[in-house]
């Protein structure tokens, strides 16, 4: 009776033992190109001079509206998938020697969010990080507030040129957001910096192809300028510039004839 026991527990164990193993190698993310065989080439990167094929060391694919992008080399695979309509951009990387995952992380136009994740040559996560934690008002409240205050939907590419956000950039001392809108104006648009602990507009301008003014800068001398006294450049809904001027804006374009 004792070693049958002993046997039932010693079968139980490895029993356990090989369901944890083979639960863990299937947590394991690993690069194969079989994902992606029903997916077309990208016309946009293909050229008579360098034809597309997926024995290059870099290839793109479509499949509707989303696009995939490759990179590959003797030590690293990197691979981009994104949308032509929405515009969060999901990366990976991977071991060239066994196609084990290394690492992946995702941006909002040119601002990273989430968490960032690196794992060993085995897979095993070494480390994350957390992209969102410097800002209280998150991309979701920034999203919100451009439909909300200005109308206009900053998950749609055909509004936005760009976002971008630092923690404390060019001496603003706060984490911030700088969002390019997109106006009817071609090469013309309007920037908007944006407080990421409160979410409050600081300061709206143009800007057009060429122009090097910089958001920040004006936003740093308008509170050089009016220190001391009211600043309708700070005010939550504040438009410095006339209608005109914004060149028929998206974000304003209700309140346009």
């Amino acid at each position: 009776m004792k070693n049958i026991i002993i046997v039932t527990i010693w079968m139980l164990f490895n029993f356990c033992n090989a369901q944890r193993i083979k639960t863990e190698n299937n947590d394991m993310k690993y690069y194969s190109e079989n994902q992606y065989k029903n997916w077309e080439y990208d016309p946009e990167w293909c050229w008579p001079q360098e034809p597309c094929s997926r024995e290059n060391s870099h290839f793109y694919l479509m499949k509707g509206n989303e696009r995939i992008r490759v990179w590959r080399d003797d030590e690293i695979i990197k691979v981009e998938r994104s949308s032509v309509i929405n515009p969060y951009t999901f990366h990976k990387s991977f071991s060239s020697k066994n196609n084990i995952l290394l690492s992946e992380w995702i941006e909002f136009y040119r601002a990273f969010t989430g968490i960032d994740r690196q794992y060993n040559e085995n897979g095993k996560l070494i480390l994350q990080e957390d992209q969102d934690k410097s800002y209280p008002f998150s991309i979701v409240d920034l999203i919100k507030k451009f439909k909300r205050e200005y109308n206009v939907d900053i998950e749609n590419r055909k509004n936005v040129r760009n976002v971008y956000r630092g923690e404390k950039m060019r001496e603003v001392g706060i984490p911030i957001y700088q969002v390019i809108l997109k106006t009817e104006v071609e090469n013309k648009w309007v920037e908007y910096l944006v407080d990421a602990n409160t979410g409050k507009t600081l300061y709206i301008m143009k800007s057009s192809e060429g122009d090097e003014t910089n958001l920040v800068e004006e936003y740093l001398k308008s509170i050089r300028k009016f220190k001391g006294t009211p600043s309708k450049l700070t005010s939550q809904k504040s438009n410095p510039l006339s209608n005109e001027e914004l060149g028929r804006s998206y974000a304003y374009r209700q309140a346009l004839p």
